[in-house]
């Protein structure tokens, strides 16, 4: 049974892995415990302790045609003994060969089926990653923090790629650290999202970092916390110059990439 071990730890660790949807547990789980069923039946249910003794009597009758009594005490006890041993073998509970079908099923379903089966039963998860963020176990909405107190967060510059990537990269990851944080400066509005939206009007560059619908939800959440960014009366003018500048943007995006509301 120490051979359950690597079973054992490999069980744990897919089993603790968080990238891993509760469907693909079970799809790899339930094969291994139907597995891990057959020798657990053997071994408590009397099944081995039967066929134990099943193998016995049948060897104890296939190897002596002259019966007991007829053999010396020396051949009677090598008898027994290769009887014993033929019994113990041949019923012995498979755990070993149940245990390394169980390594072959998980490593190859971990491999191959996981992928089939986040792609066909359950779906390619759509998601933008805004709303991958905000739907994030442990988010929860929080009052905006409203100051230029954020630290920006300085992406490395791609050589391989244009100026005007590694410029798209670097805004798009300060609007997703804002929208995490729920943490923004005024400035920040023309900075990075306005600036962002701007550069994703030409389809013809390739910025493998967002897509369009990224873009649009990070422009729309701005929108959406207007009030809290702009909450003072004296305000209405900015916050009305700014809703209709976003709004403007991201019918444009859409108008571009022929998005449908």
């Amino acid at each position: 049974m120490t051979f359950c071990g690597p079973l054992c730890l490999l069980i744990r660790h897919l089993w603790q892995n968080e990238n891993m949807s509760n469907k693909t547990k079970l799809a790899i789980f339930i094969p291994i415990i139907l597995i891990m069923l057959v020798p657990t039946y053997m071994q408590f249910s009397g099944y081995a302790a039967e066929r134990n003794a099943s193998i016995y009597d049948s060897c104890l009758e296939s190897r002596n045609n002259t019966g007991m009594d007829n053999l010396t005490n020396e051949q009677g006890l090598v008898l027994l003994s290769a009887c014993k041993n033929k019994a113990n073998f041949d019923s012995t509970v498979p755990w070993v060969p149940a245990i390394l079908l169980s390594l072959v099923w998980a490593y190859f379903s971990y491999v191959y089926v996981q992928s089939y089966i986040e792609t066909y039963w359950e779906g390619t998860d759509t998601s933008t990653d805004v709303k991958k963020m905000l739907k994030n176990k442990g988010h929860k909405k929080a009052k905006l923090t409203v100051n230029n107190e954020r630290q920006v967060i300085d992406t490395d510059e791609d050589e391989s790629e244009s100026r005007a990537y590694n410029d798209g990269w670097f805004r798009y990851e300060n609007c997703l650290d804002i929208i995490k944080r729920e943490h923004i400066s005024k400035g920040d509005i023309s900075a990075f999202f306005v600036n962002l939206g701007n550069g994703f009007k030409d389809p013809d560059d390739n910025y493998y970092m967002a897509t369009e619908y990224d873009v649009i939800d990070a422009l729309n959440w701005v929108v959406n916390n207007m009030h809290e960014i702009y909450p003072e009366e004296k305000e209405k003018q900015t916050r009305e110059k700014k809703t209709k500048q976003l709004n403007k943007l991201i019918n444009d995006l859409k108008d571009i990439y022929a998005i449908e509301d």
